[in-house]
């Protein structure tokens, strides 16, 4: 017993690391001592294969393992979900059901998390209702996740959400990124009660502002609360800034401030610019070059509509731009 556990939790360590050569030795070393059949360290090897991207193996594992339990299951079914398989995933769903296993909450909300689609996600919040989980917080936030993203059934999705007795952030996460026409309401309700809310909240909310004074206040909450510096947040802070009308000062100010940019913040940046400062928007351009990002088909659309707002063909045969044509061929 004591060799179980301490194999266990190695192969856990294993899974948390991402240490794929040490955790495939030690199943050899399993299999050598006879102990790869054994039931607990079946399912840490089917968590550890799944966690360093081999479904293959993670399934070969579930294949030959004398005995599952609901473990066994709910890990397979977890792997498929966070691969995106909807169609595998809803089948061992099936799968174990046929065998009179019936699921828990990680097992539900996994299957929901797989974009399964609006007809078998009912399906299974029919389930959840019948075994009593249609209240469980997590599997709640899957429903909505699940219905957001199925425009015909976006009702349904609101319905759980009013009828949950509890809710947690990643609650107010989902439907506030799910309902973005009730995103600005939705976070001011979280507001008059107290509620947290992070830097996903303030993304979400950002992106569905529809006003520059909106937008504005989402700006000053997310300096007072730190927020600004974020990655994520200046870029939508940029996005919204630009397309709400803001001037291309203030959205290179938020874009400077960020603590890391990527592809998209360079995106936000230069769109904010290309209208009425092309010349701008090409100096971007090729700070974004020296960086050392890789233009993708965004960005180079950006930059050849900044060559177009150049007013003479004079402008265009500049020595940046014919560097730009070399470039590009």
């Amino acid at each position: 017993m004591e060799e179980v556990t301490y194999y266990g939790a190695v192969l856990r360590f294993c899974s948390h690391h991402r240490l794929f050569l040490l955790g495939r030795s030690l199943h050899r070393r399993l299999l050598l001592h006879h102990l790869s059949h054994h039931l607990h360290l079946s399912n840490h090897l089917i968590n550890f294969y799944s966690k360093c991207n081999s479904l293959a193996s993670a399934h070969r594992v579930f294949d030959e393992m004398p005995h599952r339990n609901l473990v066994s299951w709910t890990a397979l079914i977890s792997a498929y979900s966070r691969r995106r398989f909807p169609d595998h995933c809803f089948s061992l769903f099936s799968s174990m059901l046929s065998q009179r296993l019936l699921p828990n909450e990680y097992a539900l909300s996994a299957v929901l998390s797989a974009s399964i689609g609006s007809f078998r996600g009912r399906q299974v919040h029919a389930l959840a209702t019948k075994t009593s989980f249609d209240h469980n917080v997590t599997v709640c936030n899957a429903l909505i996740a699940m219905y957001s993203k199925c425009p015909s059934h976006a009702s349904d999705g609101w319905l759980v959400f009013r009828v949950m007795p509890f809710r947690n952030l990643i609650t107010w996460n989902s439907v506030i990124a799910g309902f973005p026409d009730r995103s600005v309401s939705l976070f001011r309700c979280i507001r008059r009660n107290s509620s947290g809310f992070d830097r996903a909240t303030l993304v979400s909310v950002i992106t569905s502002c529809r006003s520059f004074h909106e937008c504005l206040q989402m700006h000053c909450l997310a300096v007072k609360c730190c927020f600004d510096s974020e990655t994520l947040v200046a870029s939508a802070l940029v996005k919204a800034y630009s397309g709400l009308g803001g001037g291309y000062r203030d959205c290179y100010r938020i874009f400077v401030g960020a603590k890391e940019k990527d592809i998209v913040s360079w995106i936000g940046i230069m769109a904010s610019c290309v209208e009425n400062e092309p010349k701008e928007a090409m100096s971007l351009f090729w700070e974004l070059r020296w960086k050392g990002f890789i233009p993708d088909r965004h960005v180079l659309s950006i930059a050849v509509k900044a060559c177009a707002g150049f007013a003479t063909e004079r402008h265009c045969s500049c020595r940046p731009f014919t560097r730009f044509e070399v470039w590009i061929r």
